[in-house]
């Protein structure tokens, strides 16, 4: 049962456990149905999640509200579908609780969702599930947020819709440890390959992967997982991003839980999906892990903001606060003419101690805030 309160601050705080009637009952009813609560305090409560959604209004800059979801979600995934509706999966319920598979699709033109019992199945939070080029079937990487039982929902594979059945895919390696990993597509999404990078164990596990492992959807029932190159540390939540070139910038990220004891990674590269290599990119100035995008910019340059770690002292007394400085990294190919914008020089700006690299690291990196 979930009790809102009608009063705002301490006035809705109880530091007993209380007994609640229920309006509207009478004589032996009021009597014998009633409500137990245990205290309600102001203190940290687990993860709750909201039935609330939005839609975003490009033109008005503006979040809309439409209809509510059937449940209440906090870390689920959203796919969209062929059909132009979208499905969510998975997320933790308004008790803090993971759903156990209830999944439901969104309607754009009658803005509302119609859960769907016929799409029953369990995945941990954010599920990095994608729509493929084969109409009816979906794929999930493996990749996730974590909660929930580390036996349950880790096994990548193809999922339909349409009958809700289930095809796992082989080859993936470091299986144990996806959680906080990165995925994304590895070229032009026509060519239907997908990489995943990096992850760690369940939980607070001290398990980190160094793994990038590539899959050709297009091989459909035989596509399995092959191995790509290693990241240079082990490293959890990754910024992936495609740029122009088709190649992928990975950066940041953490060696440990939300770069518990100074783990943050101060490294970055460039992932070549015609080759399946790796190469050294410009290293970041500002270490970020937790709750940390990067994004592509109309420039061809990218954006990184945002990190979340725990602490901010190798020996994890100190709370970290939210990082808000960014950061823009300069790819290469805005300095081969092989793009129209010519970025101005900069003079050069020491960067900050990381691990020594026998390689050049082509690219800029600068440092906002």
């Amino acid at each position: 049962m979930w009790v809102e309160s009608e009063d705002t601050g301490t006035a809705g705080v109880t530091d007993v456990p209380t007994q609640y009637t229920i309006t509207g009952l009478t004589g032996a009813d009021a009597d014998n149905v009633y409500g137990l609560g245990q205290k309600m305090t102001m203190d940290k409560q687990d993860y709750q999640g909201i039935e609330q959604a939005y839609e975003f209004d490009p033109f008005a800059e503006e979040y809309v509200r439409v209809g509510d979801m059937n449940q209440k979600r906090w870390y689920p995934t959203l796919t969209g579908l062929p059909d132009g509706t979208v499905l969510t999966t998975s997320g933790l319920d308004g008790s803090g609780v993971i759903l156990p598979g209830q999944n439901e699709i969104y309607d754009p033109k009658s803005k509302t969702w119609t859960e769907r019992p016929d799409l029953f199945r369990y995945f941990p939070t954010y599920p990095a599930i994608f729509q493929t080029a084969k109409e009816g079937t979906l794929f999930y990487t493996g990749s996730n947020a974590g909660y929930g039982p580390a036996d349950q929902g880790r096994v990548p594979g193809f999922w339909n819709p349409g009958d809700n059945s289930f095809e796992p895919v082989a080859g993936l390696r470091d299986a144990d440890q996806m959680e906080t990993s990165g995925s994304a597509w590895a070229g032009p999404v026509q060519d239907q390959k997908m990489i995943v990078v990096g992850g760690g164990g369940v939980g607070e596990s001290p398990l980190t992967s160094k793994r990038i492992d590539v899959i050709d959807l297009k091989k459909g029932p035989k596509a399995a997982y092959t191995p790509g190159p290693d990241l240079p540390v082990p490293t959890r939540y990754p910024n992936v991003v495609q740029l122009p070139d088709d190649s992928l910038l990975i950066a940041n990220g953490s060696r440990d839980y939300r770069g518990k004891g100074a783990s943050d990674n101060l490294v970055a590269s460039l992932y070549h999906p015609d080759t399946n290599t790796l190469s050294a990119a410009a290293d970041p100035f500002v270490g970020r892990d937790y709750h940390s995008e990067g994004i592509l910019l109309p420039t061809g340059q990218v954006m990184t903001l945002g990190g979340n770690s725990l602490f901010k002292d190798a020996a994890d007394t100190k709370t970290a606060p939210f990082e808000q400085r960014l950061e823009i990294y300069t790819p290469p190919y805005l300095s081969t003419g092989r793009s129209r914008r010519s970025p101005r020089r900069r003079t050069p700006r020491p960067s900050a101690p990381r691990s020594p690299s026998p390689r050049p690291r082509p690219g800029r990196s600068r440092r906002r805030g």
